[in-house]
């Protein structure tokens, strides 16, 4: 398997720079569920 230097295979790459909109837009729709886990986190540690 054939990997870049940031460690991501060729097909990754492919989707990535292929199937742009659905890659992407399929990233995009974790940003909630990142959004709430850097606030959990951060409410444990007392950041916030």
């Amino acid at each position: 398997m054939l990997k870049d230097q940031q460690m991501f295979d060729l097909d990754e790459l492919n989707r990535q720079w292929y199937e742009y909109d659905e890659y992407w837009s399929a990233i995009q729709k974790t940003t909630p569920k990142v959004d709430k886990l850097i606030t959990e986190f951060n409410e444990k540690v007392g950041i916030v």
